[in-house]
């Protein structure tokens, strides 16, 4: 079922890409004041914009993916779901209070006054914590995903953490085609404005 949504997911984001592009194209053409990605400035920008994002985007695609995977790899969700036993329960309830724990810590760090986290000017918004939520989340994720596996004894020595890891990765690793492809369809909405 994930694999049909992420191949359906990538044909309409190819079909939205030529649409748009076509779309610009006929409407510059039209001279209306929009940008024309098949001009040489349009081509330029989009090259230079989607070699420079799409080396920030890998990392972060690949560590939502392994997110994404460990989660249900780990037994976290079944066992969320089905708390009958007495270790079961315990746990969960570490794992949570890991969880908590480390919500806390993320917050208490960026909103502490002088925060090295806060930006420049003293507010959140831009500042390094912001720029680092979304990785910083998905590593926790991975991290609790981990811990939860090796209380509840389904990973035991450090070659299972690694094969852990990797089965999770690819699992999912058809969505990076597709995540490419979202992200270059942004850097055309973009361009075209």
């Amino acid at each position: 079922m994930s694999r049909r949504l992420a191949t359906v997911t990538g044909f309409l984001l190819i079909c939205c890409i030529v649409l748009t592009i076509l779309v610009a194209w006929i409407g510059a053409a039209l001279g209306y004041d929009v940008g024309n990605v098949l001009s040489a400035e349009g081509l330029r920008w989009l090259f230079v914009h989607a070699v420079d994002d799409t080396h920030h985007a890998i990392p972060l695609i690949l560590l939502s993916l392994m997110a994404l995977g460990t989660l249900p790899e780990s037994g976290l969700l079944a066992d969320l779901q089905n708390l009958t036993y007495r270790q079961e329960r315990r746990t969960t309830v570490i794992t949570i209070l890991a969880l908590l724990l480390l919500v806390i810590l993320m917050f208490m760090g960026a909103l502490m006054p002088f925060s090295p986290l806060l930006g420049s000017t003293g507010h959140l918004w831009p500042s390094p914590f912001m720029k680092g939520f979304y990785p910083v989340g998905c590593f926790g994720v991975i991290l609790l995903s981990v811990l939860h596996a090796y209380r509840s004894g389904r990973m035991k020595q450090l070659p299972h953490l690694f094969r852990f890891l990797s089965h999770a990765l690819a699992r999912h690793l058809f969505w990076v085609p597709v995540g490419l492809l979202g992200l270059f369809f942004y850097n055309l909405l973009c361009f075209i404005r």
